[in-house]
C-alpha cells in the first residue's frame, strides 16, 4: 500500500500542543508522512493528501476567555470567522478530509488515525472529552452561544461534519453542584467579605421594607386604589386558540396563537376612566401577524395601538380603552389574530401568528395638570454648549384611544398564506430607556427626547425579527457632537457588516442607515438577534466644564425588513 500523506491543520497557536504532537506521532507510527499546515496554505498540499482539520468549539473558546476575565461576548466574532473558514476548507477538500474537535484528541486520537487509514467509510462514534473549565463557566458559555443565531448554526454544521459526535454538555444541575462546592470551601477572607456584603444588603433591605410599609399606609388612606390584572400564558394557562407551551431561544416560555382566530379571556380589575391592555409578544411569524393582532376590552375593539420593542427583545403591543362599564369588575379581553402563516412548507403543520407570553390590564390614572416651568436663566456666553440641530416644529402626539365598537359574535376573519408585510421594530429613547452605553435621557429645545452615547463605545440591542429577508437598520440621531462622530458610527446586524451605508434626514433627525443581506433565506420565523452600535469617535468635554465623553445622541433605532 502506498504511503499516505496526511496534512494536519490545527487551530492557531495550538500547532505545538501535546494533543497535536501525539496525533502526528501516531500517524507516523502507521507509516504516514505528515505535514502541519494552516488554513491559508492547506491548498498547497500534495495531490491525494488527506487533510485533518482540527477546530475548537465555541464553548471551549468562551470558557478560556472568561477564565482570563474576558466577557463571553468578545471572542464570538473571531470564532464565527474561523469556524466559517474551516467549514469552507473542509468542503473544498472533501471527501479526503476529516473534521475533528480539538477536545477529542486527548482520548480519541487513535480513532482519528483509524479513519485516516480506512479504505472505506467507518461509522461515526461518540467522542470522549475531558471537561475543561468549571461547570459554571461552561453553562455561561452555552448561554452566550444561545444568544447568537449565526454561531448556533455554525455549531450545528461543525457537529454534523465532525468525525466524532459531540458528548453531552454541561447541565444546570452540574453547574449548581460546582457552585455549591465553591460556597462550602470559601476561605476566611472570602467569608468575611461576604458577611460584610450581607450586612450591607440586610440594612438596605430593612430600609426598603420600611419604605414599602410607609407607601402601603399611604395607599391604604386613598379611597379608590386602582388595581390591574396580569394573565400569563404559562403551564397553567389553557385556551383553544393557543398551541402548547414552547421555549424560545432566549429560554422564555410562550404560546403560539393560531389554532383559532379569537380568544376571549376574562379579567378582574378596578375600572377607571381609562384602561390599558398590553400584550407581550415573544415571536411573530411575520409583519402581517403583528399588524393583524387586534386587542379588545369590554365590548370594544381598539383602533389605535402602540407597539414597542423591549430591551430584552420582546415586543409589547398595547391599546387604551375608555367609556367602559363603571359597575363591572370583570371584563373580557379579546385577542384576534387576523393573519396567520401556514407553516406546512417549513415542515410544521400548524398555522401560526404571534407567539404570546401574556397580557396585563392596568387602569390608567388621570394625568396631573401641567405645571408652569420658569424659563431657564441666560447661559454664560463662555460656557460651551454641545452642538444641537436647528429646532424643528414637532406635532403633538395624538393620544391613544378607541372607538366604542361592539365585539362581533361571529369568528373573526383572517388571512392564511405566505409572509406578507415586512416587519419593522422600533426602539424608542424615552423614560424607560436604560442602556449601559448611554447617558440619562435629555430633550432638545423642541422637546425631542434623546440620549447621548459615550459611557461606552459599543451597545448591543436585542430585536426579534425573521432572518430570511434583507434588513435595514436606521439610527435616528437627534444630535451629533461633530461630523467625525457621525461618520464613525458603525452598525452591525447579527455579527455581519452592512452591504451599504447612507446618511439622510427625517423628522428633524439625522438618519444613518445600513442595509444587510438576508442572514438565512430558510429562517422565516422571527428569532432574537443582536443589533450593535459602535461609536469609533467621541469627544471628551472635560476641558469645557462637562465631565462626559459624547459621540451621538440617539432618538430611536428602527430595524425593518425590505
Amino acid at each position: 500500500m502506498a504511503q499516505r500523506h496526511v496534512v494536519v491543520v490545527p487551530p492557531p497557536d495550538l500547532d505545538g500542543s501535546r494533543s497535536i504532537k501525539d496525533l502526528l506521532e501516531l500517524l507516523r507510527q502507521q507509516g504516514c508522512e505528515t505535514t502541519v499546515s494552516s488554513l491559508d496554505h492547506v491548498a498547497g498540499a500534495p495531490p491525494g493528501a488527506h487533510a485533518v482539520f482540527v477546530f475548537r468549539s465555541l464553548e471551549a473558546v468562551l470558557v478560556e476567555a472568561m477564565t482570563r476575565g474576558v466577557q463571553p461576548s468578545s471572542p464570538v466574532n473571531a470564532w464565527i470567522k474561523s469556524a466559517t473558514a474551516i467549514l469552507d476548507a473542509h468542503a473544498a477538500h472533501a471527501p479526503s478530509a476529516l473534521l475533528v474537535d480539538f477536545a477529542d484528541l486527548e482520548f480519541s486520537a487513535p480513532a482519528v488515525v483509524e479513519h485516516v487509514l480506512a479504505e472505506t467509510d467507518l461509522p461515526r462514534r461518540r467522542g470522549r472529552r475531558a471537561a475543561k473549565g468549571d461547570p459554571v463557566l461552561r453553562a455561561l458559555a452555552r448561554t452566550a452561544t444561545a444568544e447568537t443565531p449565526k454561531a448556533r448554526k455554525l455549531i450545528r454544521d461543525l457537529n454534523a461534519a465532525a468525525l466524532l459526535t459531540a458528548p453531552d454538555g454541561t447541565h444546570a444541575d452540574t453547574a449548581f453542584l460546582y457552585y455549591s462546592g465553591i460556597l462550602k470551601n470559601r476561605d476566611q477572607a472570602a467569608q468575611e467579605l461576604a458577611a460584610a456584603s450581607l450586612a450591607e444588603i440586610s440594612g438596605e433591605r430593612n430600609r426598603l421594607r420600611a419604605e414599602v410599609a410607609r407607601l402601603r399606609t399611604a395607599l391604604a388612606a386613598k379611597p379608590a386604589t386602582l388595581l390591574g390584572a396580569t394573565v400569563g400564558f404559562g403551564p397553567t394557562f389553557a385556551h383553544p386558540a393557543f398551541y402548547a407551551l414552547e421555549t424560545s431561544a432566549k429560554g422564555r416560555a410562550f404560546r403560539w396563537m393560531g389554532r383559532e382566530s379569537e380568544a376571549v379571556i376574562p379579567v378582574t380589575i378596578t375600572p377607571g376612566n381609562a384602561v390599558k391592555v398590553a400584550v407581550t409578544i415573544e415571536l411573530v411569524i411575520d409583519g402581517d401577524a403583528l399588524d393583524g393582532l387586534e386587542i379588545g376590552l369590554g365590548g370594544q375593539i381598539a383602533t389605535r395601538y402602540e407597539t414597542r420593542m423591549q430591551p430584552n427583545g420582546q415586543i409589547v403591543k398595547s391599546a387604551e380603552f375608555t367609556g367602559l362599564p363603571p359597575d363591572s369588575e370583570t371584563l373580557d379581553v379579546v385577542l384576534r389574530q387576523r393573519h396567520v402563516l401556514d407553516c406546512t412548507p417549513h415542515g410544521d403543520t400548524r398555522t401560526l401568528g404571534c407567539g404570546l407570553v401574556g397580557l396585563s390590564v392596568v387602569p390608567v390614572p388621570p394625568e396631573p395638570p401641567a405645571e408652569k416651568v420658569a424659563p431657564p436663566p441666560d447661559a454664560d456666553d463662555d460656557e460651551p454648549v454641545p452642538p444641537v440641530p436647528e429646532a424643528v416644529a414637532v406635532a403633538p402626539r395624538a393620544p391613544m384611544g378607541v372607538a366604542p365598537k361592539p365585539v362581533v359574535p361571529r369568528p373573526a376573519t383572517r388571512t392564511v398564506g405566505a409572509p406578507g408585510a415586512p416587519l419593522s421594530v422600533v426602539i424608542l429613547v424615552d423614560e424607560g430607556f436604560d442602556e449601559a452605553a448611554f447617558y440619562p435621557l435629555e430633550h432638545r429645545p423642541d422637546g425631542l427626547p434623546f440620549a447621548w452615547m459615550g459611557v461606552r463605545d459599543e451597545q448591543a440591542f436585542t430585536v426579534t425579527i425573521p432572518l430570511d429577508r434583507p434588513v435595514r437598520v436606521e439610527a435616528h440621531l437627534a444630535v451629533v457632537i461633530d461630523d467625525e462622530a457621525l461618520s464613525g458610527l458603525e452598525i452591525e446586524f447579527d455579527q455581519e457588516e452592512p452591504q451599504s451605508v447612507e446618511t439622510s434626514g427625517e423628522g428633524g433627525c439625522i438618519v444613518k442607515s445600513a442595509v444587510f443581506a438576508p442572514i438565512d433565506p430558510t429562517r422565516a420565523l422571527s428569532e432574537p438577534v443582536q443589533v450593535v452600535l459602535k461609536a469609533t469617535h467621541a469627544v471628551d468635554l472635560t476641558d469645557k466644564g462637562d465631565g462626559r465623553t459624547l459621540s451621538v445622541g440617539l432618538h430611536k433605532l428602527v430595524v425593518r425588513q425590505l
